[in-house]
């Protein structure tokens, strides 16, 4: 998965999409505590995402998203760990969602 973020603290935005097809735009609030030069982040996340291909969890081609990413970074260096939840929100039937877990590392610049 590819996230690109406005910012990793405060209230901002993000795009991500996925090799699997999905492709997201969600609003996020990060909050960050640093010790020296590491930091820890915790960011939830609310948005909408669009599946570009036919996924038999998710019924219909868009879906509400919910997410918890939580980062630990050292200097600029981030890596982590994000939890995220597709759901068409009870608007179609079948309603299965689906639960994804991310493995994160990147940059901040």
């Amino acid at each position: 998965m590819l996230e690109v973020q406005t910012c990793e603290t405060g209230l901002g935005a993000a795009v991500n999409v996925s090799a699997s097809g999905l492709a997201g735009l969600v609003g996020q609030y990060g909050w960050q505590w640093r010790a020296g030069d590491w930091s820890l982040t915790l960011q939830p996340k609310a948005g909408l995402s669009h599946a570009m291909q036919p996924v038999y969890e998710l019924p219909s081609q868009t879906q509400f998203q919910l997410g918890l990413g939580f980062l630990v970074g050292y200097h600029s260096w981030r890596v982590g760990i994000e939890y995220v939840h597709l759901s068409n929100a009870g608007l179609a039937s079948p309603n299965i969602g689906l639960d994804l877990l991310a493995v994160q590392t990147g940059v901040a610049f």
